[in-house]
């Protein structure tokens, strides 16, 4: 894993971002942040399927839409945290399914 002999690791650009911040960005039509984050979303499933051993495509079988939605309801239910605790949660609920 990535993480230090601490157990800390760091985020990098629009995952250190709240999901407060995706959800009121999410508000406006045509949000350039909004496609920022969206961006960095799909950078951070890319480095899973990288860096992961027997995961070649963590969102197989998943539309975007439908990522957007949950990363959307999560987000709704937990805005003081992190968008790349947002990340995280999603990447653990598709491995659980």
């Amino acid at each position: 894993s990535g993480y230090d002999a601490k157990g800390v690791y760091t985020i990098k650009g629009f995952g250190n971002e709240s999901c407060g911040t995706w959800i009121e960005e999410r508000k406006k039509s045509n949000s350039q942040y909004t496609s920022g984050m969206m961006t960095w979303l799909s950078g951070f499933f890319s480095g899973y399927n990288v860096y992961v051993r027997g995961i070649s495509n963590i969102s197989k079988g998943l539309d975007w839409n439908g990522i957007v939605v949950w990363v959307d309801n999560y987000c709704a239910q937990h805005p003081l945290e992190d968008f790349s605790d947002a990340a995280q949660a999603l990447i653990r609920h598709v491995k659980n399914r």
